[in-house]
């Protein structure tokens, strides 16, 4: 059967002082700087630097992004990750290129030295750091003394992607491209407040449980599930089916996927949750048909949702045999990376590789964690 939900959910904002100060940076044109990725710190009121995220979102600009000019002389730009063998490595480069995650230019490695007590920290408090591997993370430890002893008062997880530290205040900014800007006609899209008091609403699909027949015929039987020849015409399905039977990529599921990009064309992204495979004859099964399933559905998807990002997970039909781990789920790990991890960050594409679980970050606020065949949302 397939199954489709749509979902929409807000989250309001923490109330604070912040209100006074967005409203004083704006009238000094901090808004129209952040969009120009200019600096803004002369523009800040006094006391109001602890404001940034609030002051974004009231400026219609994507909290976190850097809007330190380019080729400023006071920035650096780092690459944190972990090697094959898992050990944690450091990368000083010439910049980022175009791309997120992109370093260009010839890059610097300390070899595994960065996992070693460094006498410094950028955490609150902190005064030395060491690093380390957490299922393929980049892990630093930020300690109150000397020597990476006493209290361990932060861990900060930090990704392959590239990053740009600002080395007056010590602190680490997402690269961002400027966003484009957009042509959405607000369909369905409640605006952000003009005060600054809460985001847009996240807005996604979750398509589950497809399990696509490729091998359905008009003439099958309904009594069978569509996996044999009816004996009679009444016994066939429907142009686009029936409900004893599993749907055809070019039927059912293709006007599924339609009647989806009419209502919501642009979701902060699709929810897939497995089991793209049908309930087909035993002389159709096997690796080779789950893959071509998967694709099928990657495919649909694709064309309907070119720019959406699809979150996916691995269902019970998704493996071969049925319910396995081991090499047969790695195999499907690694094509639904494949498939669909172009939107993910290096490091959580490769955990899906590998592994079958990630984390998506969707909002400030909100990830979208898979974990083998389970969702959570935090």
């Amino acid at each position: 059967m397939l199954a489709i939900l749509t979902a929409t959910t807000s989250f309001a904002q923490t109330a604070d002082s912040c209100g006074k100060c967005v409203t004083e940076f704006d009238a000094a044109g901090g808004c129209a700087a952040m969009r120009a990725y200019a600096s803004v710190d002369a523009l800040v009121p006094a006391g109001c630097h602890h404001c940034g995220d609030e002051a974004a979102v009231h400026c219609g600009v994507e909290p976190g992004s850097a809007n330190i000019p380019a080729g400023s002389a006071n920035i650096r730009y780092e690459r944190k990750y972990c090697s094959a063998e898992g050990v944690p490595m450091y990368e000083t480069c010439e910049g980022c290129g175009a791309a997120r995650g992109a370093c260009s230019g010839d890059c610097t490695n300390d070899d595994g030295k960065h996992a070693n007590c460094m006498e410094i920290s950028w955490a609150d408090g902190g005064v030395s750091t060491k690093a380390e591997c957490r299922n393929m993370t980049h892990v630093s430890l930020h300690f109150d003394e000397a020597g990476c002893t006493g209290k361990l008062i932060k861990e900060l997880e930090e990704q392959a992607d590239c990053y740009m530290i600002d080395q007056d205040s010590g602190s680490y900014v997402d690269v961002v491209e400027p966003p484009a800007a957009s042509s959405d006609s607000g369909r369905g899209h409640a605006p952000a407040s003009s005060h600054g008091s809460a985001p847009p609403p996240l807005r996604f699909w979750h398509l589950t449980d497809v399990h696509l027949n490729l091998w359905h015929s008009a003439r099958a039987d309904v009594r069978d599930m569509c996996r044999s020849a009816a004996p009679s015409a009444e016994r066939r399905p429907g142009s686009f089916g029936h409900f004893n039977c599993d749907p055809a990529p070019d039927g059912l599921l293709r006007l599924a996927v339609a009647r989806m990009a009419e209502a919501e064309p642009a979701p902060s992204a699709i929810l897939l949750g497995g089991d793209d495979h049908g309930h087909v004859p035993p002389s159709r099964d096997g690796a080779s048909a789950l893959s071509a399933s998967r694709r099928a559905v990657a495919s649909a998807l694709a064309a309907a949702f070119p720019s959406v990002p699809v979150l996916p997970a691995l269902g019970n039909h998704d493996t071969w045999p049925y319910f396995t781990a081991g090499e047969a789920a790695g195999s499907a790990f690694a094509e639904l990376a494949e498939l669909y991890g172009g939107h993910l960050a290096p490091a959580q594409r490769r955990h899906l590789a590998s592994r079958g679980y990630y984390c998506h970050r969707l909002s400030r606020r909100v990830s979208r964690c898979s974990v083998r065949r389970s969702l959570v949302l935090k």
